[in-house]
């Protein structure tokens, strides 16, 4: 279907986990059954064969939002522990079985906000973001984050997806802000009139390539001084090879970052790049993480049923996954620990800060 080549990434995350615990015990070597989620038979039929006809212990997947209630479902209805990894919000109430192991944009928006608010002690905030989906729903998340906390959220303001000249975004930014930008012929030079700018810091959840052409032209607009923020979108080689010059020190988020100088992940990039040839990316990584969440949940477990590796599953805590650290909520989400990243001198960068005590100080100035 059109998800394969998304599986195919997915299935060579959990063959990793596979092959280095088959060959680290002495226990029956664990077997990953396939299913199509997109087939004819239908996603139900899928989940109950794999139950029913192979016997699974536990089920990872589907990466389609449009099957993964259904999933769900029919995995509470037959007690076998689903881990999803979707950013649908709501799949976890669907029962005690069901579990969510992925990067969310709420989880992003709150990283970001609070190592500007808490590390960087910004004050002031825009957003300028895309009036889809996507943008919309950032724009949401970001401003909720910020409005539990003594900072002021100056502006917020949208464009239609696909905007390549974002000079009236800009200006519309700042009126709504109280500033209007002046205005000057095409001809005219730069100037800084801006000392110190109206905003600390502006939010961009949209695509790096967007993002650099909005930064480009902030500059354009005289706008200097002002720290950038971005999603995850930013984190790609392109972000290095073609738009690196005009994010210089923005910040962004990572679900995964290949030249972390974590053991763990130095570990798992070198033996991938072993099999591949590649550096494996976000979805092989955290695949490989929800593998062996499972297996370090079956190892604990008094037996082997899918009650006790559920119940195990739930007892995680602080769990040093490639993708970060991970603790499962009673909910059945998870607790994640992203990675946060900066462009330094042209290069994407990895910022050591510890998560845990930044969200401790955002909680004391609520």
């Amino acid at each position: 279907g059109p998800f394969q080549p998304y599986g195919r990434r997915l299935l060579r995350g959990l063959y990793m986990a596979q092959e280095l615990y088959n060959l680290s015990t002495w226990e029956e070597p664990i077997k990953i059954i396939v299913k199509d989620s997109s087939s004819e038979e239908g996603i139900t039929k899928a989940v109950d064969e794999l139950v029913n006809d192979h016997h699974v212990m536990a089920i990872i997947g589907p990466l389609s939002r449009k099957v993964v209630d259904e999933a769900a479902e029919e995995a509470q209805k037959l007690w076998v522990p689903l881990i999803t990894l979707t950013q649908k919000r709501d799949i976890v109430d669907i029962g005690d079985y069901v579990f969510r192991v992925f990067l969310t944009n709420k989880d992003q928006a709150k990283l970001l906000v609070a190592y500007a608010v808490a590390e960087l002690e910004l004050h002031s905030f825009g957003i300028l973001y895309p009036e889809d989906n996507y943008g919309r729903f950032f724009r949401k998340v970001f401003s909720e984050e910020l409005g539990k906390l003594p900072v002021k959220l100056m502006a917020e303001v949208g464009y239609d997806p696909g905007t390549t000249d974002f000079t009236q975004p800009i200006r519309n930014l700042f009126v709504k802000a109280g500033i209007p930008l002046p205005t000057r012929s095409s001809k005219e030079k730069p100037i800084s009139v801006l000392s110190p700018p109206a905003f600390d810091a502006i939010f961009l959840p949209d695509q790096v390539q967007t993002a650099s052409l909005i930064a480009s032209q902030l500059v354009y607009n005289d706008v200097i001084g002002v720290r950038l923020f971005g999603t995850n979108l930013w984190n790609t080689p392109r972000l290095e090879k073609e738009y690196a010059p005009y994010l210089e020190g923005a910040i962004f988020v990572g679900g995964f970052f290949a030249d972390s100088m974590k053991v763990e992940v130095q570990q798992f990039v070198e033996r991938f790049e072993g099999n591949y040839d590649e550096k494996p990316q976000y979805l092989e990584a955290q695949a490989y993480d929800v593998l062996n969440l499972i297996l370090t949940a079956k190892s604990r477990a008094e037996n082997l049923s899918r009650g006790a590796i559920r119940s195990e599953l739930l007892k995680i805590r602080d769990f040093e996954g490639v993708t970060g650290k991970m603790t499962i909520l009673p909910s059945g989400d998870v607790r994640k620990e992203l990675f946060l990243l900066s462009i330094r001198s042209g290069r994407i960068t990895e910022l050591k800060v510890d998560q845990d005590r930044l969200y401790l100080k955002m909680e004391g100035m609520q």
